[in-house]
């Protein structure tokens, strides 16, 4: 699957303008950790003074919010990660939410890194 759909926020930028479209990406990117770490506390992985039971309606809340953000730029690799992540909190299924819990970390990085590869490339072009 494709980390990154340029085309989705190419639409986006179409029909709110460079700003918004600008605007929407650094949120994203401002937010990505807030995002990342109310998985993580939801799921009891945060760290701290040992392991927490998860909160799977919390995990899948926050699971939701990361997938629609991430949907929303194209962000497609992390997006179904996340929306896979939330089905499995909603029906209750704790090991295959273990199970995607690893790869959430890595896609976040991937999908940060082609959201500022792309603005730098829009930047450059404009210039």
């Amino acid at each position: 699957m494709r980390v990154f759909d340029p085309a989705v926020l190419r639409r986006l930028t179409e029909d709110g303008g460079e700003r918004a479209s600008r605007g929407f990406v650094l949120t994203y990117r401002r937010l990505l950790p807030t995002r990342l770490r109310r998985l993580a506390a939801a799921l009891g992985v945060a760290g701290g003074a040992g392991p927490v039971p998860p909160d799977l309606e919390q995990a899948r809340d926050a699971a939701l919010s990361l997938s629609a953000a991430s949907s929303m730029l194209g962000l497609r690799e992390l997006a179904d990660l996340a929306h896979r992540l939330a089905d499995a909190a909603r029906d209750g299924d704790l090991d295959v939410v273990r199970r995607l819990w690893p790869g959430i970390a890595p896609a976040a990085t991937r999908a940060d890194r082609a959201l500022a590869l792309h603005r730098a490339r829009a930047d450059a072009a404009a210039s």
